[in-house]
């Protein structure tokens, strides 16, 4: 049994934790700073541990760390944003009035252009990072 760690685990890096919580259907994402690293144990900042031997989760929890920039956590990055895009804009043509006029409709189109184009550039710098 090893304990050698990979080089992305030090003190105060970001990573992932990958898990899959009872009842979810889909991994479910963390991004947690190493706060220390015991001689059997990495502990993070959100209060999980996982082994140093495999990286797993320990507590009885199904899950791994992986890397911040791991290709499968920056999907899930992804994903999220999209996520809350989509409810932002949801929110935001709730807002909008059933008598609204065609200029308010339309500068609401701008701003969801608008927001849009910045969560397409967030996304893109992800995909640079990998």
């Amino acid at each position: 049994m090893t304990t050698d760690l990979p080089a992305w685990i030090t003190v105060g890096a970001k990573v992932a934790v990958k898990s899959l919580p009872a009842g979810y259907s889909r991994a479910q994402f963390s991004f947690p700073l190493v706060e220390r690293l015991t001689p059997t144990q990495i502990v993070l900042s959100n209060g999980v541990r996982a082994r140093r031997s495999d990286l797993r989760l320990t507590g009885g929890t199904c899950g791994e760390l992986l890397p911040f920039y791991d290709a499968q956590v920056t999907a899930a990055r992804a994903r999220i944003r999209v996520g809350k895009l989509g409810k932002e804009l949801a929110a935001t043509f709730g807002q909008f009035p059933l008598d609204g006029d065609v200029r308010s409709a339309l500068a609401l189109l701008d701003q969801t252009t608008a927001r849009i184009a910045a969560v397409r550039g967030q996304i893109a710098r992800l995909a640079e990072e990998t």
